[in-house]
């Protein structure tokens, strides 16, 4: 299988003092560890998106931060079915901050 993770680092993210991107990098690195350790034939792709998206390692997780960027869920999945155009299973996961 593989995955495909967007993270969102819109400031949305932060916006009323609300810290959502700790959470989020939290569930991403868990999601990143359990792949490579239970599932290691299996891919994962990580995109950030906010006016614009662009794809991380892993290893820079921990180090997101969030800008002063527009929430551009476009651009995410135009990189996103990009990079699942080229596996035959996979799964596309987001994690942002959505309020109607």
């Amino acid at each position: 299988m593989s995955t495909v993770l967007m993270i969102d680092i819109s400031h949305s993210m932060i916006l009323y003092g609300e810290d959502r991107i700790t959470p989020a990098k939290k569930v991403a690195m868990a999601l990143a560890e359990l792949i490579k350790t239970r599932y290691p034939k299996d891919t994962l792709d990580i995109l950030v998106f906010g006016d614009d998206a662009w794809a991380i390692e892993a290893k820079d997780l921990p180090y997101l931060q969030v800008g002063p960027y527009h929430t551009n869920t476009v651009a995410g999945f135009a990189i996103g079915d990009g990079f699942a155009a080229k596996k035959t299973k996979y799964q596309q996961t987001n994690i942002y901050d959505h309020r109607w």
